[in-house]
């Protein structure tokens, strides 16, 4: 654990060092988009989401975690080279350690996000007790892509072009800017089996409407992360070395 600590705040350290704003670049991000998203989704097309800044606010910060992991795993076999051909590190480590570089530029927006919260008197309930729990799932999903990107980026040259594609499609299927709980018919079937947007519709019953967990959906998104995550460790233990060597 130390070793992945050290590891991650070196990491989270190099990001931000020498930058002007620093950390607060982490915040700025994310806010600049919520204020471009809210007014375009609010005059433009005019939601009637409830409490729609927050619920906009919680999605862009998650998602934004996810897709800078996922970003940062496609040329970590060239980043890491050096410790992944250390026998003496577990080479597991490596992506535990990125995760948690980034985990805390999010816990540091999701402080703000909370605070704001309890400023709008939002009346928290015990349900925040299995809030872990998603957060657990959005971890292990993060686990399992980088897994995956980082050992498909040595053989697929062109996966920065693939990461696009699959981005824009998560981006725009799960659920930022919009109620995927309140669709009907196929397109209501997204949330079962795009485990983002689970996480998302879950974090935001406990964290903003005080509603409960939705059970179905939150059991699918457990079963798909398992099956990521079995196949990007199967894949990362039967071809890292060979992409070592290519890299």
């Amino acid at each position: 654990m130390e070793r992945i600590w050290l590891m991650a705040k070196f990491d989270f350290v190099t990001r931000y060092y020498g930058s002007f704003l620093g950390l607060f670049w982490a915040l700025l991000k994310p806010l600049f988009q919520l204020i471009i998203y809210y007014v375009v989704f609010t005059m433009i097309f005019q939601t009637r989401t409830e409490n729609f800044m927050m619920f906009l606010f919680l999605g862009i910060i998650m998602f934004q975690f996810y897709t800078e992991c996922a970003t940062g795993s496609m040329k970590i076999f060239f980043t890491k080279r050096y410790l992944l051909e250390n026998i003496q590190i577990n080479k597991l480590d490596i992506f535990y350690s990125s995760i948690a570089a980034y985990f805390l530029g999010f816990l540091f927006n999701f402080s703000v996000f909370f605070i704001a919260a309890i400023l709008l008197s939002n009346p928290f309930t015990w349900s925040l007790l299995l809030f872990p729990l998603i957060l657990i799932n959005l971890l292990a999903i993060i686990l399992a892509t980088q897994l995956i990107f980082a050992t498909v980026s040595i053989y697929l040259k062109d996966i920065d072009n693939v990461w696009f594609l699959i981005n824009t499609m998560l981006f725009w299927g799960s659920g930022i800017f919009f109620d995927l709980t309140a669709m009907d018919g196929k397109v209501a079937l997204v949330k079962f089996f795009n485990p983002l947007a689970g996480i998302l519709i879950n974090s935001r019953n406990i964290l903003i409407y005080n509603a409960p967990v939705d059970m179905p959906v939150f059991i699918a998104n457990i079963v798909s992360t398992a099956f990521l995550l079995l196949i990007g460790l199967w894949g990362f233990h039967k071809y890292s070395a060979k992409a070592l060597e290519k890299s």
